[in-house]
């Protein structure tokens, strides 16, 4: 996939499945802590505990495809502790997501 073929499907792909990026450049893990006064969430993972940012312009999405069903954006509101994350950092500011992706049958 190129690039841009990659960017305009990536709401589609599940999570850990992105060529080349998941796992890479991503964070994948469960959520720690969302800070809704920040816009910021905390994710952990086997050796990691990141936070990013979710700026006005980072793509937020409900990660479906377990249930055979069409991915579909999120909000804030969505990210709840427990729940298994995947976040892309944007390669000029790491400390901000690109996009974020929620599998929202995890966590308890």
């Amino acid at each position: 996939l190129s690039a841009n073929a990659q960017k305009a499907t990536e709401a589609f792909i599940p999570i850990g499945k992105s060529p080349g990026v998941s796992g890479v450049s991503t964070y994948i893990g469960t959520i720690d802590s969302v800070d809704v006064a920040d816009r910021t969430v905390t994710i952990r993972g086997d050796e990691l505990l990141e936070s990013v940012e979710i700026s006005g312009e980072t793509k937020v999405w409900l990660d479906l495809s377990k249930y055979k069903t069409k991915n579909r954006a999120a909000t804030l509101q969505d990210l709840k502790e427990g729940l298994r994350i995947e976040a892309k950092p944007q390669h000029d500011r790491p400390d901000r997501a690109e996009w974020i992706k929620i599998d929202p049958g995890t966590g308890g």
